[in-house]
């Protein structure tokens, strides 16, 4: 073999290899490309978390919630639990900046003023409402929301928070047990 043939053949190596490079590296950045601008679409768990947003359901027509209830008893057990995860958490975001700039004194008569509208709240439940509630308490889907609840409410919030909440948190399993 001359000198000719095996630079010629290097050559091509080189080029080939750096035809490889090149052709891996388009392909990466299509890739993040197409990671960066193609928008991809809400989850379940995302659009329904995202109408517990303050103002949302207020702006839907009936027809809307509706369509919304509907949509909601065809999710999966672990989609729903997601979503009453993420609801969860922004609410509990929402409550500890609220908290945060009260003092206890006042953050006392809060938990006071709550476990009054609870109580009216349950007092002024008609006939039919209770009978719904109660059914949906006795279902195996309420009793795994109730459970959710309670799970996070001992594992989300600081030994202080829950020193807070304790009376309303009382108020509400009695509460409960008027239903039974």
């Amino acid at each position: 073999m001359t000198r000719d043939a095996s630079t010629r053949s290097v050559r091509r190596r080189k080029r080939r290899g750096l035809w490889l490079i090149l052709g891996s590296s388009l392909v990466l950045v299509g890739l993040v490309a197409v990671a960066v601008f193609v928008r991809r679409p809400e989850s379940d768990d995302q659009r329904f978390a995202r109408l517990w947003e303050p103002g949302a359901r207020e702006q839907m027509t009936e027809t809307e919630r509706e369509e919304l209830r509907r949509q909601w008893k065809q999710l999966d057990p672990e989609t729903k639990k997601r979503v009453n995860q993420i609801v969860f958490h922004q609410e509990l975001d929402r409550a500890r900046q609220e908290f945060a700039r009260k003092s206890l004194d006042e953050q006392k008569a809060w938990v006071d003023g709550e476990i009054v509208q609870m109580r009216e709240r349950v007092r002024n439940l008609s006939r039919e409402e209770r009978a719904k509630i109660e059914q949906q308490l006795n279902a195996e889907e309420g009793q795994t929301y109730l459970k959710n609840i309670f799970t996070s409410y001992h594992q989300e919030l600081s030994a202080r928070e829950r020193a807070v909440l304790e009376p309303l948190a009382r108020e509400f399993i009695i509460q409960l047990e008027t239903f039974q």
